[in-house]
């Protein structure tokens, strides 16, 4: 399988690539891939997770919130800690811990916007969207970078755990949770970030890269008038 690959790669004209880490480990897997063929597309965020506001602050009882579809062991050791620790030391007010699971994207869209921290558990991924989207909802965004994600992460709107690692996780979102009692950290530090992600996963942004893609594409046409290969990179 490993030679197919590698063939389907030399072989093709554009291969596209979602993220810098992507594009790095094509290189890493295909040394012999011309760099120069590696396109870089976007993606954009739907509006509906563009709402990140202040809303969450205000809230009767904080939420964190994370998803249950990946990495089930992890999750299952790092909630299990987690609920021990705020049980044990209670924070300043209650906080609710809230799964988000086999909902859709509008339901998804909605808890984010009403959570206060979000713990991401992204495996390997070109570039995980649930981090992104949460952060722009007005997270403050805790876990895996899924390597991709390293692009967007930035404090104070992520804080990043090495893989594996559940006794730092646990610990980092005991201070997520103290730093948002205390109002260390508010909305207002978040919204300069949140602006930044905005303006980088813009629809204009994602436009722009297929602008880019298609000319790339007339350009191989134009040099080599045949059938063309064009391949997705995958992680």
């Amino acid at each position: 399988m490993s030679d197919v690959l590698d063939r389907v790669y030399h072989a093709a004209d554009l291969i596209l690539s979602i993220s810098e880490d992507t594009s790095h480990m094509v290189a890493l897997n295909h040394p012999r891939v011309d760099p120069a063929r590696i396109v870089r597309v976007r993606y954009s965020v739907h509006e509906r997770f563009l709402t990140g506001d202040s809303r969450a602050e205000t809230a009767a009882t904080p939420i964190i919130s994370y998803m249950t579809r990946k990495m089930a062991d992890h999750v299952g050791r790092v909630i299990f800690a987690l609920g021990q620790q705020l049980h044990e030391h209670p924070p300043m007010q209650p906080w609710q811990l809230e799964p988000i699971h086999n909902v859709n994207e509008v339901t998804a869209a909605s808890m984010l916007s009403t959570s206060r921290i979000f713990l991401s558990f992204s495996e390997f991924e070109g570039l995980p969207l649930p981090p992104l989207e949460a952060a722009l909802t007005g997270n403050l965004v805790v876990g895996y970078t899924g390597q991709g994600a390293r692009e967007y992460w930035h404090a104070p709107n992520f804080t990043a755990i090495d893989q594996g690692d559940i006794r730092g996780f646990v610990k980092a979102a005991c201070e997520a949770v103290w730093k948002i009692d205390t109002k260390r950290v508010t909305h207002a530090d978040l919204a300069p970030g949140i602006r930044r992600l905005v303006k980088q996963y813009s629809l204009a942004a994602e436009t722009a890269s297929l602008r880019t893609l298609l000319s790339r594409i007339e350009s191989c046409v134009e040099a080599q008038p045949r059938s063309m290969s064009i391949v997705e990179a995958v992680q």
